[in-house]
């Protein structure tokens, strides 16, 4: 009997369960409370009670079990029917409503890290981690979700920490700047020879150790050596006092100072008489009298390294930035990477001067005594002689092609002025006799060696020696072949360069030249009184541009990153090619004024007046057709970029000059289809842009005559997520612009003013110059240029005015930068000015 009443409450239970869907399944407790209660519910179990009973009695001869199951089922079917009869009325007469259906119901979440799910008809809230959020902070980036909430990383501004000051993002528009240390804090620059190190307007430097020579060996000399890891015991040291750099091209900074650069620096320091430069790098070194050691940095600029010596240095050659030699009168130095220590007693003669110095390889390197006439070589472990009785009176050059093939020249005073002598291992033999002194020799190897001397330049071709006509008349004091051309420095200051046709003469802007090297980028020249002079393009300052006497003027320039290649274009349709160090006029078939070039790989795209849009591939400029709404407008702007997923997109900005000069950017796949970025945004009458794109995105910065600055954005792969915003308003033309990357732009203005832009503001920077009205027509990374020639170099977060004002006549229409340099156009001319690297 107890398993049937048991089984009859599960029965009531599970009817119950099923006919209230809104209560939660724990509440039987109350279900059963409160079917007892009913009235109905009461009668029903009393009728089974008694149901039982009869059933039992009547059958009380069965067995157990059987009863047992027969009354079960009916009991059951006929319990159950009457629960679920009386809970379904229940159920129907409730108000129960679900809350949702589907998630849309529940609304939208006021914090865009979270969402909302609709289960089991109620709404819950849900994290969307990885979803790309804003957190309104401008110093942090790739902010995404994460537990509900959005935050990104904080932005990088290391690349500004110095031993005086770290890089510190600007909370209010998320651009880096250099906060300085308290002036006057202790810091150490790292340099052996000054003391006192303290912080100064964000640099760390100290005071040379003030001494002076007292003529002995004293221990207190060598704290003022300036040479940490010399032994004092093995020689004097003299401690050689202050220097100064003084230059007409921002202290010879990196690639922006006048085409011809006059550097000097100040001191005891003398001639220039040679150079050594590491190929393919700007590892420079230089040597004069008086002991004066130069070297170019890595900051741009040539220093002195004091050699502790006050002899005339003539000669220097190395093999890496780490071992380099330097010779002298009496003396050879060692150049190990750190410091240049004084290699004594090295060679037989108690007096000499080393004139010259080369090597095949760090065993192999020889040297010319002038004062001897006497050669060495050097295999690594010591030093031999090598000396000859083919010798003249002077043994001036050493140079060879191999440890096997060294030549060297020597001349004298009596029919036979000049002699070549040639080593091939094993003996030496005369190959060259002349009646005129030579003293130098450079080549490529045995088939093509070049000699100069006083009015004479000698060439070998592998068979025989022949003198080279239409030299020019001139004392050569050095020679070096680079590349298809030979550089001559002359006595009279002249550079003279044969390019395999024809002679040239430039002026070097120097009295008198003693040597000549072709670096990297440029030609460098030493001479009088410290006098260092170097050129990347010959002519020096003007580029002449040939066959071409109609005016024009220069609205805009592209140049290639290492500058060795540029378009400029102008008025009338004029374009200029740049190749070889000349700016030469190609027909561009149009005579609409242009405005604006871009340099897309292979292909070139110049912008102008009246929708002209003109292409150059394949060494031909052809006009393109653009969509017929923009025939009219002015391009002022003209960007070409590959998209991501293939293809190419063309953005052109511009204005309408029938429509209130009201501007425009529109970006297309087809030129005959350009979309207006938004129709409802007018960024005035644009002037200049610059573009930058990275794996993602596209960013241009747009000036207009207005003084307004815009900034275009774009995901790269769909033009419905390209956007335009303005970002400043400020008095001034905007005049030129440059886009370092997405978040940080440079904009040059009309009134003397630049500013420094981010993707959604700008602030003006500070500006040191003695101009009060030029605007500035170009801006390339941290260099300026304005209308009047002027050079301005960013130092810590101000622009400071490195070169005065080209000349009065002068007035700069465009600029752009290189690795090679700045570019300038002006009317009817072109000026390329360089550094003194």
């Amino acid at each position: 009997m107890k398993n049937i009443l048991i089984l009859i409450l599960l029965v009531v239970f599970v009817a119950c369960s099923d006919g209230n869907k809104k209560e939660d399944l724990s509440d039987n407790d109350n279900i059963t409370s409160d079917l007892s209660a009913d009235e109905d519910v009461a009668d029903a179990i009393g009728k089974v009670d008694e149901s039982v009973d009869e059933t039992i009695d009547e059958s009380a001869d069965e067995s157990t079990d059987e009863v047992e199951d027969e009354a079960t089922d009916e009991i059951t079917d006929e319990v159950a029917d009457e629960v679920a009869d009386e809970v379904t009325d229940e159920v129907a007469d409730s108000d129960f409503i679900p809350e949702c259906v589907d998630p849309e119901d529940c609304g939208t979440h006021e914090n865009e890290c979270k969402d909302y799910d609709c289960t089991a008809g109620k709404c819950a809230e849900k994290d969307l981690d990885e979803k790309v959020c804003d957190d309104l902070n401008a110093c942090t980036v790739d902010d995404k979700c994460s537990a509900g909430v959005c935050g990104g990383i904080d932005k990088d501004c290391s690349q500004l920490d110095t031993l005086c000051g770290t890089g510190v993002c600007n909370s209010a528009n998320g651009n880096c700047y250099f906060d300085e240390k308290e002036e006057g804090a202790t810091c150490d620059d790292g340099d052996d020879c000054t003391a006192q190190d303290k912080c100064q307007s964000g640099t760390c430097s100290g005071v040379d150790y003030a001494c002076f020579n007292s003529g002995a060996c004293l221990e207190d000399d060598y704290l003022c050596s300036c040479s940490a890891g010399f032994d004092p015991d093995l020689y004097c040291y003299e401690c050689l006092g202050n220097y100064s750099v003084s230059s007409s091209c921002a202290d010879c900074a990196d690639g922006f100072g006048g085409e011809t650069c006059n550097c000097s620096i100040s001191g005891y320091g003398g001639h220039v008489n040679g150079f050594w430069i590491e190929d393919g790098t700007m590892n420079i070194f230089s040597v004069g009298s008086n002991g004066t050691i130069y070297r170019y940095t890595s900051e741009a600029k040539w220093v002195v390294q004091k050699s502790n010596t006050t002899m005339d240095l003539n000669s220097i050659f190395g093999f890496s930035e780490t071992d380099i030699y330097a010779g002298g009168d009496n003396v050879l130095f060692h150049w190990n990477g750190t410091s240049w220590k004084k290699l004594n007693d090295v060679f037989s003669s108690s007096d000499y001067s080393l004139g010259s110095l080369w090597g095949s390889g760090p065993t192999d390197l020889w040297a010319a005594d002038n004062y001897s006439q006497k050669i060495y070589h050097y295999d690594g472990t010591s030093w031999s002689e090598k000396t000859s009785d083919r010798f003249l009176q002077f043994v001036i050059e050493v140079w060879g092609t191999s440890s096997d093939s060294v030549y060297v020249v020597s001349y004298g005073s009596d029919a036979v002025k000049g002699r070549v002598i040639h080593w091939n291992g094993t003996e030496w033999s005369t190959v060259l006799e002349t009646d005129k002194p030579i003293y130098e020799i450079t080549g490529t190897d045995d088939n093509n060696i070049y000699v100069a001397g006083s009015q004479t330049v000698w060439h070998f071709d592998g068979t025989s020696w022949s003198e080279m006509a239409g030299a020019p008349l001139q004392i050569y004091t050095d020679a070096h072949f680079s590349g298809t051309k030979l550089y001559l420095s002359t006595y009279s200051g002249k550079l003279v360069v044969w390019d395999g046709i024809d002679w040239n003469e430039y002026d070097s802007g120097l009295e008198k030249l003693f040597s000549v090297k072709k670096g990297k980028f440029r030609v460098y020249m030493g001479g009088l009184r410290n006098g260092i002079v170097s050129s990347a393009t010959l002519p020096n300052m003007l580029v002449s541009v040939p066959d071409y006497s109609s005016s024009f003027l220069i609205n805009d320039i592209a140049m290639t990153a290492d500058g060795s290649e540029g378009y400029a274009v102008g008025t009338s349709g004029k374009i200029f090619h740049y190749i070889d160090g000349a700016w030469i006029p190609e027909e561009s078939g149009t005579t609409n004024n242009l405005y604006s070039v871009t340099i897309n790989n292979t292909t070139v795209y110049a912008a102008g007046n009246s929708g002209t849009l003109v292409k150059r591939m394949n060494d031909d400029w052809s006009v393109l057709s653009v969509d017929s709404d923009y025939a009219a407008m002015n391009f002022r702007g003209v960007y070409i970029w590959a998209q991501n997923e293939g293809g190419t997109r063309f953005l052109l900005a511009g204005y309408d000059p029938n429509d209130s000069d009201k501007g425009f950017v529109t970006v297309s796949t087809f030129l005959t289809n350009l979309i207006d970025v938004n129709l409802s945004y007018d960024p005035g009458k644009i002037t200049k842009i610059s573009a930058y794109k990275d794996s993602e995105t596209v960013t241009v910065m747009i000036g207009s005559e207005e003084g307004k600055v815009s900034y275009y954005h774009s995901t790269d792969t769909t033009s419905t997520n390209d956007s335009i915003t303005q970002i400043d308003n400020s008095a001034g033309a905007v005049t030129s612009v440059y886009v370092f990357n997405k978040f940080k732009s440079y904009v040059g203005k009309a009134d003397a003013k630049i500013l420094e832009c981010g993707d959604s503001i700008c602030s003006e920077m500070t500006v040191n110059t003695s101009a009060t009205t030029a605007s500035f027509k170009g801006i390339y990374k941290e260099i300026a240029v304005d209308s009047e020639g002027r050079i301005f170099v960013l130092e810590s977060n101000e622009w400071s005015e490195q070169i005065p004002k080209i000349g009065t006549a002068v007035t700069i229409s465009s600029a752009t930068g290189s690795e090679a340099g700045i570019f300038m156009g002006k009317f009817n001319a072109f000026l390329n000015f360089y550094s003194c690297e």
